[in-house]
């Protein structure tokens, strides 16, 4: 009867190999995630430059427990911001590498979906603009139509950074002053098939003679009331850009209704977006977000009697100007060069 011969593998060069191979990648794991965690503190310190004392503390360990906890989502941001068209825009807004660890425009994305579409957002960007995207993030923005109203006070339409927890890109209309009238903040998604709306704003209390300028703005729209006009000016941006998809957040779908801020800036919110968006014959898609459409119907002006036809007939022709202007300024910073020429 014959028997195994048993021998320990131990004694094996082979086996000694593929062990030390093992040993150095596991050595190398850690270390990279040692690397990583020590990390953390150093991009707290670049997202909170100007916070001292028990706050840059508070801020700092907070980041640090987001960026162990979500880990995914803040390399996804690391990743995505290294690629050199992006580097100003990082260097500009360095909180944008929390935007997928906090709610954000929609509330119940999830960590992964809104690492996701904030992607999309920025791949799109550099696509179609390569480093002049970053022309956006400035402090003015880029202008894409300016005018004036009836009183020869002039107004600037701006693509901006947004509101940081609502979209990655918005459309800001300012008076001549520098004032923030309104904006609307969004995302782009499905490699630029659709807009996400995450946010309304109109003016705050800071703003000086605001009734007075929104009637004045009113009358220069031909009758478009200011809010109105942001969404008219939303869906030619869309038409603009070849856009399918117009989504726009709810009542109950706006990322203050998370539940991390039950009573702090969950009452903040003062649109009626559901009323807003069936005004548009939005479609609802579901308890957290409408689909408008990227054209809108617009009355038969036939039908309407002589002061009400003339007023519509003027306002149609004033969007339709603004289409225009609107579509060759973006066109034109299509065509600058998207690199750097050395």
């Amino acid at each position: 009867m014959k028997h195994c011969t048993l021998f320990s593998m131990s004694d094996s060069p082979m086996f000694e190999a593929v062990l030390a191979a093992e040993i150095l990648v596991h050595t190398m794991i850690i270390e990279n995630k040692l690397d990583y965690l020590f990390s953390l503190s150093e991009l707290s310190e670049t997202i909170y430059p100007n916070t001292k004392g028990w706050s840059k503390i508070r801020k700092n360990i907070r980041f640090c427990l987001w960026g162990v906890t979500n880990a995914y989502a803040l390399k996804s941001m690391l990743r995505l911001f290294s690629c050199s068209e992006l580097a100003e825009v990082l260097k500009q807004c360095p909180q944008f590498l929390e935007k997928p660890l906090k709610p954000y425009l929609c509330v119940n994305w999830s960590a992964k979906e809104r690492t996701w579409h904030i992607n999309q957002h920025f791949i799109y960007l550099v696509e179609q603009f390569g480093f002049n995207a970053a022309k956006f993030f400035s402090e003015s923005g880029f202008s894409i139509f300016d005018f004036y109203d009836k009183n020869g006070a002039s107004y600037s339409l701006s693509l901006c950074s947004g509101e940081i927890r609502e979209g990655s890109l918005g459309l800001q209309l300012t008076d001549e002053k520098g004032q923030k009238i309104y904006s609307i903040s969004f995302n782009v998604s499905d490699q630029g098939r659709s807009i996400y709306i995450g946010s309304l704003q109109g003016p705050s209390s800071g703003v000086t003679d605001r009734n007075q300028i929104i009637k004045d703005l009113t009358r220069t729209t031909h009758g478009l009331r200011t809010k109105a006009l942001m969404v008219e000016m939303i869906m030619t941006l869309a038409r603009i850009l070849g856009v399918e998809n117009l989504y726009a957040i709810s009542n109950r779908g706006h990322m203050y209704q998370a539940l991390r801020y039950i009573g702090s800036k969950r009452k903040s919110v003062s649109f009626d977006y559901d009323e807003l968006w069936t005004e548009y014959e939005a479609e609802k898609m579901s308890k957290y977000l409408y689909r408008l459409p990227t054209t809108p119907n617009r009355k038969g002006v036939e039908t309407l009697n002589r002061n009400k036809r003339r007023l519509y007939t003027k306002r149609y022709e004033w969007l339709a100007e603004v289409e225009t202007a609107m579509s060759g300024r973006i066109e034109q910073l299509k065509l600058m060069p998207k690199h750097f020429v050395v």
